[in-house]
């Protein structure tokens, strides 16, 4: 579960048999790393959200002339990384590596047809 209990109160037991049981707990917190590239910059690759909560999407910034896909997720240490984005919206439950992914950008391509008629 998402919590570590911290200790128990019980109050007298009533001659019903019934009683009052506190349950004092810890939400536990886990750890969001953020893997970035060379070409990415980002001041803080750690986040620590409590259980059930959210990451907060970083700020990032690029180097020029790079476009930036998005944060996926990895079952092997970043080897390969998941089809599709992570999904900000996702409640933690558990300790998450994210993995930047940019691209160099391809200027647009300009076809330029020049024609010219020769004098002779």
């Amino acid at each position: 579960t998402g919590f570590t209990a911290k200790g128990i109160d019980q109050l007298e037991i009533e001659s019903d048999g019934s009683t009052v049981v506190k349950v004092y707990y810890d939400r536990n917190t886990y750890t969001v790393t953020f893997h970035i590239n060379d070409k990415i910059l980002l001041d803080d690759t750690l986040q620590t959200v409590k259980y059930e909560g959210k990451a907060t999407r970083p700020d990032i910034t690029l180097q020029e002339g790079y476009e930036f896909e998005g944060w996926f997720t990895s079952t092997n240490n970043g080897k390969s990384l998941s089809n599709t984005a992570y999904n900000f919206s996702t409640r933690i439950d558990k300790n998450l590596d994210l993995y930047a992914v940019s691209y160099k950008k391809i200027p647009d391509f300009y076809f330029f047809y020049i024609s010219y008629i020769r004098r002779i």
